[in-house]
């Protein structure tokens, strides 16, 4: 592979790193979003890193030292949003410049271009102070995607990029590692080519993702799915599934949304661990306790139990 051929090969790769670093920029934009300055920035053949002066969500010793910091840090729910945005930027803006999926770019493994950037958010999840899943941010991201394409925003950036690319073929080894008035100026060059409306995306959709992430569940509880030859569903149900629920106490039902705790989806006849959001509550005033039962329903089919392990909302508990 001569110079030219590396540099094409690289060139989805430097929007890539370009999109981080857009991420940033765009969380300096509003003080309950800005993650900081950016004190590290490398694209090149062998080498590609975008690296923040603070790494608030990023485990830089140990994560049993570390994850009580790291849950503290997502306390701030809209920085810890700009962060998930500004992590799937980069695959983001690849999948764009490439015209494929953003998932095969995102993944765990090393054959996913995105693979740290995956493991990062997967770290997190685990330790987070809320809830959240990869399908939510699937759509945050489908969400994302919309407004640079909207805007045209990746292609416009074609000029920095070439640039870049320029300065790669003359750096030693193919690898250029930028200086701080450098990082500087190139951030400076994004910000100048941010429009008023992605701005104003950016922020519809942070404050979005910020309310869903901040709503508190009305209690916990333990799922258990019935299978399929037990008269339960015949496909998995995706975090956010909506059933009826009903308890024995009472002849009213409501629905409940199940939001899985550390997982995406719940197979039949598994027993899993969620948050409930009821739509109705009144008639679940001064009714609920640890331990007390209930089931799950599609119309008059019963498709699984629960039992409550925490009554969150204090005006439903017993």
């Amino acid at each position: 592979m001569n110079i030219e051929e590396k540099l094409e090969y690289i060139k989805s790769t430097v929007f890539h790193e370009l999109g981080h670093l857009t991420g940033y920029c765009l969380a300096s934009k509003f003080e309950e979003t800005n993650l900081g300055n950016v004190k590290s920035f490398e694209v090149g053949f062998p080498k590609n890193i975008v690296v923040p002066e603070k790494s608030f969500y990023h485990i830089e010793l140990d994560l049993l030292k570390e994850q009580n910091r790291i849950k503290k840090e997502t306390e701030n729910i809209p920085r810890t949003v700009a962060w998930f945005i500004e992590v799937i930027c980069g695959c983001t803006f690849q999948a764009i410049v490439e015209e494929k999926h953003f998932k095969s770019c995102f993944g765990f493994g090393d054959s996913f271009d995105g693979h740290i950037d995956f493991s990062n958010l997967a770290v997190v999840r685990n330790v987070s102070s809320f809830n959240w899943n990869f399908d939510e941010l699937q759509e945050l991201q489908n969400e994302f995607l919309k407004a640079l394409i909207d805007n045209n925003f990746v292609q416009n950036l074609e000029p920095i990029v070439q640039e870049l690319l320029d300065r790669i073929r003359v750096a030693p080894l193919l690898q250029l590692e930028l200086n701080p008035s450098d990082i500087e100026s190139l951030a400076n060059q994004i910000n100048e080519n941010i429009p008023q409306k992605l701005l104003t995306n950016y922020k519809e959709i942070v404050d979005k993702y910020t309310f869903i992430f901040s709503r508190k569940a009305d209690f916990i509880a333990e799922l258990k799915y019935r299978t399929s030859e037990e008269g339960g569903r015949t496909t998995n149900a995706n975090s956010g599934y909506r059933p009826a629920i009903k308890f024995d106490f009472s002849e009213n039902q409501t629905s409940g949304s199940q939001r899985f705790i550390r997982r995406n989806f719940a197979i039949p006849g598994e027993t899993v661990v969620a948050e409930i959001r009821v739509a109705s509550t009144e008639f679940l005033k001064n009714k609920l306790e640890k331990g007390t039962a209930f089931d799950f329903r599609e119309g008059s089919r019963i498709i699984g139990f629960g039992k409550i392990i925490e009554v969150v909302n204090k005006d439903l508990e017993l």
